[in-house]
C-alpha cells in the first residue's frame, strides 16, 4: 500500500513512490492523468504546502463520506469488527473560520504553521478556517515580527471567546521586558496576554481565560486549557453524548478526562450524581469555577489522573451506572481499560479524536464479552482536516 497525500478516490495518477518512514511507504503526485468526480479547487493559497489542512481538494460532502469510510474500515482492520456499521458523519455548521484556537509556530522574522511532515514553518497572516478576529491578531503579529524579531519567542496561541475576544499565549524561554509587552499591547488586538515557559506563567496584560457560551451554559476556559475548537458543531456533539443516558434513571455518572467541564455540566443536569476526573490542575481550577457558576451542585470534582480516579472507586466499590470518557489522542491505558470493565458500568460513552487508538481500545473493552458495541458516530469537528471525531457507545450485555 502506498500512501498519497492530496489524492482522491477515483483519481488516475502518476505517481512517484519515495522511500519509506516509519514503515510507511509514501507517494507524491507527479501528474493527475484523470480528476476524481469528488475533486474540487482548494481554497487557500498555502494549501499543500501548510500541514493544517489535509482534504480541501475533496469537496465537504464527500469529505464526510470518506471520514466514515476510513473510520469503518480502521474498525474493521485494527478492532477486528467485521460487520461494523458506522453512522453518516455529522457536518459541521461551518467549514470555514470555525476554529475558536490555533497554535502557530514561530522563529526570528516567520510565524505560521509547520510545512506537512516537516518542523519548516511556512510563514502566514491569515488562515481561511480561523475567525476573523483571530486572523486580526495573525496579522498584526506577522506585520510586527518581520522588523522586530522577538528572541526566544517559540510558539504562540490564540484563543477567541465571546464577543470576538482573544487570549494570546506566548511561550517564550523567558519573560519579557515591560518595553516589549508594552509594544504588543499596543499592537496586538488581543484581549489578554499571557507569558509561558516551563513551570512558569505571568499574565502580561487583560485577563487570562476566554468565556464560552455553550446554549445556556457559560464557560471559563484559561489559557492553556483545553476547550473543543469547533464552537458551532459543540452543542450537537454534547447531544451525542447525552442522547441515550437522558432515557435512563442515572444514579451514579463518572466522567472521565473531564477537562473544563464542557460535557460535565450538561450531562450533571440528566442524571443524580456526577463524578468528574481530570488531572491537570488549570482544568480543575476552571472546572470547579464553571460548576458554580452554572448552579451545578451534584458533582464532585477528582483531581487525579483518569486510572487513579478508577482505581479508587473501585476500592471504595463506587459502581456508576454510566461512564463517560474523552481522552486525549492516545486513548485509553490499558488499566483504564480493565478498570472500566471492574465497574462494569450500564453504559460507557467513548468520544475519541483518533480512530487507531479508538479501535485499540475498543478491542480491549469488548474482550471480555460484557459488552457490545451499540452505536459509533462520526462528528466532523475538524473539516478539511484528516481528524476524525467520533461517539462510541458501549452497553452492558448481561
Amino acid at each position: 500500500m502506498i500512501f498519497v497525500p492530496f489524492s482522491a478516490p477515483g483519481d488516475e495518477l502518476l505517481v512517484e513512490v519515495a522511500s519509506k518512514r516509519k514503515g510507511v511507504q509514501w507517494g507524491s503526485i507527479e501528474h493527475v492523468i484523470t480528476h476524481s468526480s469528488m475533486r474540487v479547487t482548494p481554497f487557500c493559497k498555502h494549501y499543500t504546502k501548510c500541514g493544517g489542512c489535509q482534504l480541501q481538494h475533496i469537496a465537504y460532502t464527500a469529505q464526510l463520506e470518506q471520514k466514515r469510510l476510513i473510520l469503518a474500515d480502521t474498525l474493521r482492520h485494527l478492532a477486528g469488527l467485521k460487520d461494523i456499521e458506522v453512522n453518516p458523519c455529522i457536518e459541521s455548521p461551518e467549514n470555514q473560520g470555525y476554529r475558536s484556537q490555533v497554535r502557530l509556530h514561530c522563529k526570528g522574522t516567520k510565524l505560521g504553521f509547520y510545512k506537512t511532515r516537516s518542523n519548516t514553518i511556512i510563514p502566514i497572516e491569515s488562515c481561511p478556517m480561523l475567525p476573523d478576529a483571530i486572523n486580526a491578531c495573525i496579522k498584526s503579529l506577522s506585520a510586527y515580527l518581520a522588523s522586530h524579531p522577538i528572541r526566544g519567542l517559540s510558539e504562540i496561541q490564540l484563543s477567541q471567546g465571546e464577543r470576538h475576544q482573544v487570549i494570546m499565549t506566548l511561550k517564550m524561554d523567558c519573560l519579557p521586558k515591560p518595553t516589549l509587552v508594552n509594544k504588543l499591547k499596543d499592537t496586538i488586538p488581543a484581549t489578554g496576554a499571557v507569558f509561558r515557559t516551563d513551570g512558569q506563567e505571568s499574565l502580561l496584560w487583560g485577563q487570562n481565560h476566554s468565556t464560552i457560551s455553550i446554549d445556556d451554559l457559560s464557560f471559563r476556559v484559561s489559557s492553556g486549557a483545553f476547550f473543543q475548537a469547533n464552537g458551532g458543531l459543540l452543542p450537537t456533539l454534547i447531544k451525542q453524548v447525552l442522547k441515550t443516558i437522558e432515557q435512563e434513571d442515572v444514579s451514579l455518572a463518572v466522567e472521565l478526562y473531564s477537562g473544563v467541564g464542557a460535557f460535565s455540566i450538561p450531562l450533571a443536569k440528566i442524571v443524580n450524581k456526577l463524578i468528574a476526573v481530570e488531572w491537570k490542575k488549570r482544568a480543575v481550577a476552571d472546572a470547579i469555577y464553571n460548576l458554580s457558576a452554572n448552579h451545578i451542585k451534584n458533582t464532585i470534582v477528582y483531581p487525579m489522573s483518569a486510572d487513579g480516579g478508577l482505581d479508587l472507586l473501585v476500592s471504595r466499590n463506587i459502581k456508576p451506572d454510566v461512564a463517560v470518557v474523552d481522552p486525549p489522542r492516545e486513548g485509553l491505558s490499558t488499566i483504564v481499560c480493565q478498570e472500566l470493565k471492574k465497574l462494569s458500568p450500564k453504559q460507557i460513552i467513548y468520544v475519541s479524536c483518533d480512530p487507531a487508538t479508538l479501535a485499540r481500545d475498543i478491542k480491549q473493552i469488548m474482550s471480555s464479552g460484557i459488552y457490545k458495541l451499540d452505536e459509533v458516530q462520526p462528528v466532523d469537528m475538524f473539516p478539511h482536516t484528516a481528524h476524525i471525531e467520533s461517539v462510541s457507545r458501549f452497553l452492558l450485555t448481561n
